[in-house]
């Protein structure tokens, strides 16, 4: 009774203790191999990000009196190409070979990363599964996600306020321009303390 007590929200005087998630979007440029989340909160950037894109308020960090243990991080696909629905998966399964090649790894500024990953290993894009628009329908349209990935960490990963970090995605072998406007949508999970 006590274990199962210990996973309900508690708000108090003192604080609130609750699960949350926070998410950053990145859309990919060919051009561009490396990319930074959870850096820019909402309204940065041009265009400017709106809460479809991040619920970070702070730029790369935690506002005072709030904590975060990270227990999950996860990955959803996107595609935002503009011209219409494709004919087959080709462009998707392109990018997933490109993107099984690719790292993350968790960064705080100032320190050494707190993890480094394959993408192979943390999100197998193998398993990656794809939502039918319509019945029968397997191709790429715009607006399509496919399934989100997750990896449980063994160690949670603890902010404090203040302290400033990011998750990189670094593609190590180039992108190849099919996957430009592909957005990937990066999650961490876990528990938030707010103080009072």
């Amino acid at each position: 009774m006590l274990r199962k007590a210990r996973r309900i929200a508690t708000y108090s005087k003192g604080g609130d203790r609750l699960d949350n998630t926070y998410y950053d979007t990145k859309v990919l440029v060919s051009t561009t191999t490396k990319y930074d989340f959870f850096s820019s909160p909402i309204g940065s950037g041009t265009p400017a990000k709106t809460k479809a894109d991040t619920n970070m308020t702070d730029g790369g960090q935690f506002p005072t009196g709030k904590q975060f243990r990270v227990k999950e991080i996860g990955m959803r696909l996107t595609d935002r190409k503009a011209n219409g629905v494709l004919s087959d998966d080709t462009r998707l399964n392109l990018f997933l070979a490109e993107l099984a090649q690719a790292d993350l790894t968790f960064l705080i500024v100032g320190k050494q990363d707190l993890g480094n990953w394959p993408v192979s290993e943390l999100l197998p894009p193998q398993s990656f599964v794809h939502k039918a628009t319509t019945a029968g329908d397997f191709s790429i349209a715009p607006t399509t996600t496919y399934m989100p990935l997750s990896k449980k960490l063994k160690i949670p990963i603890n902010l404090d306020q203040r302290v400033r970090f990011s998750i990189q995605l670094e593609f190590n072998n180039g992108l190849n321009a099919l996957a430009n406007d592909i957005a990937i949508q990066l999650y961490i999970k876990g528990i938030e303390q707010r103080r009072k």
